[in-house]
């Protein structure tokens, strides 16, 4: 009978058992701070879009350092990690 159990060995087999899956298996890939459009990859496509929300307050992941405002320094971080 089926107890739910699963042996280190399968008799007769030198297959391993199947392990269950743990928290670390199913992590998202880390963000990259720069990738403001989250295609996964930091491009000009990236720079235009924080180029865009230029001075403005509230722009979400255009703010890329989170200071409240689209600045130079967005500009030069998103600029820095092209092709990263």
């Amino acid at each position: 009978p089926y107890t739910g159990e699963c042996p280190e060995k399968v008799p007769g087999q030198d297959v391993p058992p199947v392990r269950e899956p743990d928290q670390n298996m199913f992590t998202e890939p880390s963000k990259l701070e720069a990738d403001v459009n989250e295609d996964g990859d930091v491009n000009i496509q990236d720079l235009v879009l924080v180029a865009s929300h230029f001075g403005k307050t509230d722009a979400g992941d255009a703010d890329v350092n989170a200071d409240g405002v689209v600045n130079i320094t967005d500009l030069v971080l998103v600029a820095g990690e092209i092709g990263q």
